[in-house]
């Protein structure tokens, strides 16, 4: 599980330490959300838009992520108020360090993802159910680039996570 007392990046250094599973055809996948602010989702109403500093942090930190500008990113709480809405709590921004810290040179970034549910969590799903999916993509993954291995984490919903390792047999 994610120690949420150690500074984000201590997490960003555990991924750069798990870049070297990569060379093992271990594929690294991890989860979370840009936004992920619970008290302020819209329970039960329909919300069409994102509120204002959810849309803002989440095209903040994608501009950073494309630019290759990590510092702003692991330093999150210097981009200010959005930051502290979107992140109120750091169980779910976390897993963005480890995949982040673990890439490699010439690796491409791609936002399977985008937009915001509920005027305040960035999910792309139905609430509780990222294990289900990131297992499926992993699997996907595994499958498109022949990894033997991958790990994955996971939010499993109410706060809680999981993380696993998964291997391909033929």
């Amino acid at each position: 599980s994610i120690d949420e007392t150690r500074p984000a990046s201590f997490h960003f250094q555990l991924g750069q330490q798990l870049a070297t599973l990569r060379d093992e055809n271990i594929l690294v996948l991890g989860s979370g959300n840009l936004v992920h602010n619970l008290h302020a989702y819209a329970w039960g109403r329909h919300m069409p838009e994102a509120y204002d500093w959810a849309a803002r942090f989440e095209n903040t930190v994608k501009a950073h992520l494309l630019a290759g500008e990590t510092n702003p990113i692991i330093h999150y709480e210097t981009l200010g108020a959005d930051a502290a809405l979107c992140i109120p709590t750091p169980e779910h921004y976390l897993p963005l360090l480890y995949v982040l810290g673990a890439r490699q040179p010439g690796d491409s970034i791609r936002f399977s993802v985008e937009g915001v549910d509920g005027g305040s969590i960035s999910i792309g799903h139905p609430f509780g159910m990222t294990g289900s999916r990131m297992v499926g993509t992993l699997a996907n993954e595994m499958a498109r680039r022949k990894a033997r291995y991958g790990i994955v984490t996971m939010c499993i919903g109410g706060g809680q996570g999981a993380a696993g390792l998964f291997e391909a047999v033929h």
